[in-house]
């Protein structure tokens, strides 16, 4: 049965020392995903350097566009420096597997502001080439826009309760999509800060009582193969209450003017 929590879905960027204890990624009520069931996944990883070793760390979630390029959300990549992110593809593990690869570059979506979480949105650029395999594979991007009552499923390898951290990627299922109207309603009286949501954004929600089992910030809602949103935000312990992702389809068109030139 998934836990009653719905999440704030926030970079904890502790290296640069910026904590706050109201920002808490996690994965609620997931299960463990299949080997091959998400091949587009990519883990965000901070580079460490620990007595004379270099170590990485997940951060943020991803998803493989192409040979060169990674989407996530602009909250994960802002103000942080491309050479100390790692990305690593082909592995449902954490700590271990498939293959990894450093960040030559960095764009945030020119419109984002991190008081609102508005174009919420991120491209990261690889260093070399990611070979495609059975286990590494681009998502596809939405051809037309997605409407209230789909139904879809994040994965991820947020905290599944407020310590533990899963080895192994999780997914969680029977998500729903919100109007923007009801989504705006249902916070109404819960946060002020990033309101009011707009069409450029995209509401998600399941049964109350049940909360939403969300996944890491920058990971991917999936409805049907292709990825419809980017995990933002979302309110800490409110049953029944929204999560708010960046709608892919509104920066089809913003994410094919960088990855179309590679």
């Amino acid at each position: 049965m998934f836990k009653a929590l719905v999440i704030f879905s926030f970079l904890l960027w502790e290296a640069r020392g910026e904590i706050n204890n109201d920002l808490d990624p996690r994965v609620v009520g997931g299960e463990d995903a299949a080997e091959g069931s998400a091949p587009f996944i990519a883990s965000l990883r901070r580079i460490r350097h620990v007595q004379g070793r270099t170590e990485t760390m997940h951060f943020c979630g991803g998803t493989i566009l192409t040979q060169k390029w990674i989407l996530s959300a602009a909250h994960c990549t802002y103000r942080v420096p491309a050479h100390s992110i790692q990305v690593r593809v082909g592995t449902n593990k954490r700590t271990s597997g498939g293959n990894s690869y450093d960040v030559v570059s960095i764009v945030i979506h020119e419109n984002y502001t991190a008081n609102t979480s508005k174009n919420d949105i991120s491209l990261l650029k690889i260093f070399g080439s990611i070979k495609f395999d059975t286990n590494i594979q681009p998502i596809k991007l939405p051809t037309s826009n997605i409407g209230p009552g789909v139904m879809c499923k994040l994965t991820g390898w947020g905290k599944i309760d407020s310590q533990a951290v899963p080895e192994n990627l999780q997914v969680v299922y029977n998500i729903i999509t919100i109007s923007v109207e009801e989504c705006n309603r249902r916070l109404a009286n819960v946060t002020e800060k990033f309101l009011p949501i707009i069409d450029k954004q995209l509401c998600t929600i399941t049964k109350e009582g049940k909360g939403s089992g969300q996944g890491d910030s920058g990971g991917p809602l999936i409805s049907d193969g292709v990825q419809v949103g980017i995990v933002s935000w979302g309110v800490p312990c409110a049953q029944g209450r929204p999560d708010v992702l960046t709608r892919v389809y509104s920066y089809v068109k913003w994410i094919n003017n960088y990855i179309s030139n590679e």
